[in-house]
């Protein structure tokens, strides 16, 4: 981005202004958002998610895109619904509780507010930067409850296929995994809902920041989902092996939270590999198709002579 001019920084300042006094509009849900995300391990990447959404705004700016003269009708109009929009979705989560539609109501706010500010060219700019922000807010408790007891029953079932696979004398029991000498329990706690929610923000950037098509994008995002689900069950495998070759002093403490370690690394290792994969995939098939036509009109060509 090229160095600001003293007329812009002015521009960049009310912005900041703007946007601040959008974050005050959703107050009352903040502090129980900053409580969930101290409280509640599949929410403690929240602050994370609000620090890279801003650093991505910034990077996201176009050169001179932030100019205060008069906007086209459209974009006038436009602005104002989504700011309104926000507003009383900030009015639902005030008299509901639901921290949800405060953060969906910040977002609408800010994109209404880019779109008075800059027209329709900043606020397309800024799409990502301020939508990647709903990763940081919790879901409602039905949806999250199903989510984790879903994932649970799915790390439990592919967990037990891997462990027969693997030699393992093993019986399930709901979420429960007879062992030989031990019984290992998959919590709801570790369904994999944290690590669903950040491979799929990973997945997202990953789709963002790379080249390829529309497609191949969204297999990312989707291979997001598979990695939580298979990362989770693989945890769950290590676990049982550790429980039963070690013994369950193992599995607990330090050593708990350094294989969720362990399996994050390896599922963001998983994503970016397939990122990689994606894209010289469609490269591969991109200079496949398009030697296969210049090989058709040769072969036109030479058939017309």
């Amino acid at each position: 981005m090229p160095p600001l001019t003293t007329a812009r920084k002015t521009d960049v300042l009310l912005l900041a202004s703007l946007v601040t006094l959008a974050m005050l509009l959703g107050g009352p849900w903040w502090p129980k958002l900053f409580r969930l995300w101290q409280i509640d391990p599949n929410y403690s990447h929240g602050p994370f998610v609000l620090l890279l959404s801003m650093g991505l705004v910034w990077h996201a700016l176009p050169p001179a895109a932030i100019t205060f003269g008069p906007l086209a009708a459209g974009d006038f109009r436009s602005g104002m619904v989504r700011l309104l929009l926000g507003l009383m979705l900030n009015a639902c989560g005030w008299f509901t509780g639901i921290v949800l539609f405060g953060v969906v109501g910040l977002v609408c706010m800010l994109r209404g507010i880019l779109t008075l500010v800059g027209g329709a060219r900043l606020r397309r700019a800024t799409d990502f930067s301020t939508l990647f922000l709903l990763f940081m807010a919790p879901l409602p408790a039905p949806l999250e409850q199903w989510l984790s007891v879903t994932l649970q029953g799915w790390a439990a079932a592919l967990s037990t296929q891997l462990l027969q696979f693997s030699g393992v004398a093993v019986f399930r029991e709901g979420a429960l995994l007879h062992l030989p000498n031990y019984t290992l329990e998959v919590g709801v706690a570790c369904s994999g809902l944290r690590q669903l929610t950040a491979f799929v923000a990973l997945g997202c950037l990953a789709a963002h920041f790379g080249p390829g098509t529309r497609i191949g994008k969204l297999l990312l995002v989707v291979f997001g989902l598979v990695v939580a689900v298979v990362a989770n069950s693989v945890r769950v495998l290590a676990t049982a092996w550790i429980l039963l070759w070690a013994g369950p002093q193992w599995i607990e403490g330090l050593w708990h939270n350094l294989e969720g370690t362990i399996t994050i690394a390896l599922g963001a290792a998983l994503v970016m590999l397939a990122a990689w994969s994606v894209v010289h995939l469609e490269e591969l098939l991109a200079h496949t198709a398009t030697t296969n036509r210049k090989t058709q009109m040769a072969r036109q060509a030479i058939l017309s002579e």
